[in-house]
């Protein structure tokens, strides 16, 4: 299996490291890798790229600003893909880096239109450190979707190889192409018919539907919180509203800035505010209280309050019972998303550390993040 790995010099850190976790099961799942950087000295790399592109039967797009930004990408490479695609000669599998608005692009269209689903799972972006345990989990669960995706373009490739040669054995003889005869025509007799005709019932009047319900508008937006929007509010507003402090991450060990506003904490990167945080032992606020969030509610419960308010919703950690502190826990991973006023959300719900071990048992979600993406 003949894997190309498309993407921008920007993102060469993060090919490497994913490369480094592909090469430790390319032997054993029969990948031969390539990307930009085997080109070896003196080689035309335009020539040497359009060949191993053709020669594919994967693609992985590592998806982030810099991809859709390369004119390179975009004019040479992205249209043959997607054009060894369309006739089924290649598989896509797109891997978001970095944070972009690449749903609002043409490949996205594309990508909507034929299935393409983005890993990792849930769409969280590699590059976006609060999200994941450490850096190594978000390298990990996306070659875990590659073999996966992978083992479903064999399957299917397969499935039509069967189904081509099954078709070919069957044979049409010249005898099966004659018209039949007076004697073995299949028309109904006019008895046959009128008996069909008093058999069906009489027309039934037709049922006028209900007047549908008036739909509300979706998906609910979570924000204004505390006269905060991220992706909106500066970090001079949030001088205004909170109080400022500086900690350091646990697993990153880099340090970040954020703004407790009425017990919620605010972070901000670039000028304005971009992430929230919320354990639970903090209050929720009344905003998303009268919106349907308790920490209260179980596993069950939760996803049911994100289908209501419209959101799409992705299961990344399927929930299964771990042992904490000598007692089985509830673990499990979910992430929605929803998009308000130009801005795209994600929320990421983490069920661990906490009360309960089933889907059905209160009190078992343990934090809350909201991250624009």
């Amino acid at each position: 299996m003949n894997i190309f790995i498309a993407f921008a010099n920007e993102d060469r850190d993060v090919r490497d490291k994913l490369l480094r976790q592909m090469n430790l099961v390319k032997d054993r799942q029969g990948w031969t890798i390539w990307s930009a950087v085997e080109i070896k000295a003196g080689e035309r790399w335009d020539a040497e790229i359009k060949q191993r592109l053709f020669g594919s039967d994967v693609v992985i797009l590592l998806l982030s600003t810099d991809f859709f930004n390369s004119s390179y990408i975009l004019d040479t490479e992205l249209p043959e893909i997607i054009a060894r695609h369309r006739k089924g000669d290649c598989q896509i599998i797109p891997v978001l880096a970095r944070m972009c608005h690449w749903k609002d692009t043409a490949f996205g269209d594309y990508a909507r239109m034929g299935d393409l689903q983005a890993l990792p799972s849930g769409e969280k972006p590699i590059m976006s450190r609060m999200l994941w345990d450490n850096e190594d989990e978000p390298y990990f669960e996306t070659v875990r979707g590659i073999k996966e995706a992978i083992a479903d373009f064999q399957k299917k490739k397969n499935g039509e190889i069967s189904n081509v040669a099954t078709s070919s054995k069957v044979k049409t003889t010249p005898a099966a192409a004659k018209k039949k005869t007076a004697t073995e025509s299949t028309a109904p007799t006019r008895a046959q018919a009128t008996a069909v005709k008093k058999a069906q019932p009489a027309a039934r009047k037709p049922i006028v539907p209900a007047a549908a319900p008036k739909k509300t508008s979706l998906p609910v937006s979570l924000f204004p919180l505390h006269g905060i929007t991220l992706g909106k509010t500066t970090v001079e507003e949030l001088k205004r509203l909170g109080t400022h402090s500086t900690m350091i991450n646990d697993r990153t060990k880099q340090p970040y800035n954020l703004y407790e506003v009425n017990g919620v904490d605010f972070w901000y990167d670039r000028g304005v505010a971009h992430n929230m945080y919320m354990p639970n032992f903090k209050k929720i606020p009344d905003k998303w209280h009268g919106m349907g969030f308790s920490w209260r509610l179980s596993y069950q419960e939760w996803l049911a309050v994100l289908k209501k308010l419209g959101y799409e919703t992705v299961v990344t950690k399927p929930p299964k019972t771990e042992q904490y502190e000598g007692k089985p826990c509830l673990t499990a991973e979910v992430m929605a998303y929803y998009q308000s006023e130009g801005i795209r959300y994600a929320i990421q719900l983490n069920f661990n550390y906490n009360k309960g071990s089933s889907v059905t048992d209160s009190q078992t979600l343990y934090s809350i993040r909201v991250v624009i993406m």
